[in-house]
């Protein structure tokens, strides 16, 4: 897209060389290179005259001085605006009969007729093959843009193509020099604006040296000019380098780039339009899944509550309570704000804790001891241990508060009931009768808790599990291992958190493991949305976050047992000693 400075103010000069003829003999016309004013004298003198119709003067040539061209041996008064526009349509008329296949016919102002429509127009010149035409206009005068919207309008209605060509004086140069990157700046009239805004390219012609500019509105030629572009960038072509397409008509290097561009444009915008169609949609699914999924998990802890509540209501622990006092105290039965110390009704794993370490006893005793006693009851522990401290916690700091318990904190947590029960108001005690009680008595035995007389039996055997025991991932293990590896077996989190991934955590863990694990080699990577579209191959849905969390905690277990390596969040690697 380069231009020297010469070249440019060449394509644009106003001082118009006649460098066209006709032969008389034949009607074709004529070209004068430059440089070839001698080669041509003769011929011109002899046979040649001026295109202009009705002008019959003799003509001759000359080019010592200036670049080659004709001029007349008699005085003529014809407009240098009429002779370059008539230079102009034999310049594109002699192009269009080279370039166009075979069948097609090329004229000079064809007329266009159409009764029905009211049309009645004279292109400059005319490209058809019988059934599509192309049309290419020159505008050398100051053509109003009333006029040109009237005249394209009558091309749409018939479906014709038509090229636009301004004459090159109706550019003119802003800067008396070209950029550096070749682009050149100039001012359009309002006629190419006016084109450029209906959609059209709009070009610019110079028929002396047989070229054709094509105009942008920014100098990268990547936009078509707009009625609001204050200036245009130029970029001149040889017109043996351009192309005529009959649905677009006189396509130039510029017009291609600028097309190109636009095309590009589109295409972005469309892939952005999908892409946030998809995301709109991937969004909407998200929400329903997380919808579906709080359901779930809101119906889940509702079950998993009564059953508790009929577990406590039906233990003889609670019954124990009701002959002791009527009812379950309220130092008992009072929520905590952090509940989860074991999966149980708060207040079971409570009186369980009360009954085992302070009722009737004096003896201190550790959170380990109060773990101990809530496990032999059968009563699930919460395997996270920062939820269940917090919890066991919160409830001895009610204990105390009620004047039952005092805590310790000097030397680790030490817990030491009080001297009397719930229910009974504290006695004053002379420290020598406790000294002798503590010397004479034996420690404390911790009472047994009678488990629920209820005991249900055994559950039969859930879909999940009948999977897992008849699959094939199954099959493979004990195949290589002789039994299911306890590194597959391994549970660390409740049926509370499992009961969101829709399969037993051995299938699932054995999943991963013979997968993304078993005969990898070394730095092999995978991450957890690999292992939910995996999951997801065998219809186990695995993408709300709780299942994504417990997919987590048994890679992070797997990278405790050197298995695994974390890469990145959420990206796991072997390890090399693996």
């Amino acid at each position: 897209m380069r231009h020297a400075i010469e070249d440019v103010s060449a394509f644009l000069d106003g001082n118009y060389c006649q460098v066209w003829a006709v032969d008389r003999r034949t009607g074709e016309y004529q070209y004068l290179p430059d440089g070839k004013a001698d080669d041509y004298r003769a011929e011109a003198k002899r046979h040649w005259k001026c295109p202009v119709p009705d002008c019959t003067g003799p003509i001759n040539t000359r080019g010592k001085s200036r670049r080659a061209h004709f001029y007349h041996l008699n005085t003529v008064d014809h407009a240098a605006e009429s002779e370059a526009h008539l230079a102009a349509k034999a310049m594109l008329f002699g192009w269009a009969r080279s370039v166009v296949p075979g069948g097609c016919e090329v004229h000079e102002e064809l007329t266009i007729k159409d009764r029905d429509q009211a049309i009645h127009r004279r292109p400059d010149v005319a490209i058809t093959d019988g059934q599509r035409t192309v049309a290419l206009e020159v505008e050398y005068k100051n053509f109003q843009p009333e006029s040109w919207r009237a005249k394209q309008a009558n091309y749409d209605q018939v479906g014709i193509v038509c090229s636009w060509l301004l004459g090159h004086t109706q550019v003119t140069r802003v800067h008396d020099s070209v950029a550096s990157d070749g682009a050149t700046e100039v001012k359009v009239s309002k006629l190419g604006k006016v084109i450029g805004a209906a959609g059209h390219h709009v070009l610019v012609i110079n028929p002396t040296d047989q070229l054709v500019g094509t105009l942008a509105g920014d100098r990268d030629f990547t936009s078509r000019l707009t009625a609001t572009s204050p200036t245009a960038w130029l970029w001149i072509h040889r017109l043996d380098d351009c192309q005529l397409d009959p649905s677009q008509g006189l396509i130039t290097p510029g017009t291609q780039r600028i097309d190109t561009a636009i095309e590009e444009r589109r295409r972005a915008a469309e892939a952005a339009r999908r892409r946030q169609e998809d995301e709109t949609k991937r969004r909407a699914e998200s929400e329903t899944r997380d919808a579906e999924y709080a359901a779930r998990r809101a119906e889940f802890i509702r079950r998993k509550q009564k059953e508790q509540d009929e577990a406590w209501l039906a233990s003889t622990l609670h019954a124990t309570c009701l002959e002791r006092w009527g009812r379950v105290p309220d130092v008992l039965t009072a929520r905590m704000r952090n509940p989860g110390a074991a999966f149980a009704s708060e207040a079971h794993w409570h009186a369980v804790v009360y009954e085992a370490l302070l009722h009737d006893s004096t003896k201190p005793f550790r959170l380990t001891d109060v773990e101990r006693v809530i496990r032999q009851t059968g009563l699930p522990l919460n395997p996270d241990t920062k939820q269940r401290f917090r919890s066991l916690m919160q409830f001895f700091e009610h204990l105390a508060h009620a004047g039952l318990l005092r805590i310790d904190r000097s030397k680790g947590i030490v817990l030491t009931p009080a001297s009397h029960n719930i229910g009974a108001k504290p006695q004053r005690r002379r420290t020598q009768d406790v000294t002798e009680q503590a010397a004479t008595t034996a420690p404390p035995v911790i009472p047994t808790i009678p488990r629920l007389s209820q005991t249900p039996g055994p559950e039969p055997p859930t879909e999940a599990a009948t999977r897992w025991t008849v699959s094939a991932e199954r099959l493979r293990l004990i195949s290589r291992f002789n039994r299911v590896p306890e590194f597959v077996a391994w549970r660390a989190l409740t049926e509370e958190e499992f009961a969101f991934i829709d399969a037993t955590p051995e299938h699932w863990h054995a999943i991963i493991y013979l997968n993304f694990i078993d005969g990898r080699p070394h730095g092999h990577l995978f991450s957890i949305d690999d292992i939910v579209a995996e999951l997801a191959k065998r219809t186990i849905d695995a993408s709300s976050p709780l299942a994504r969390a417990a997919i987590r905690g048994y890679l992070r277990n797997l990278t405790q047992r050197r298995f695994l390596v974390q890469a990145f969040e959420d990206t796991f690697t072997l390890a090399s000693d693996f």
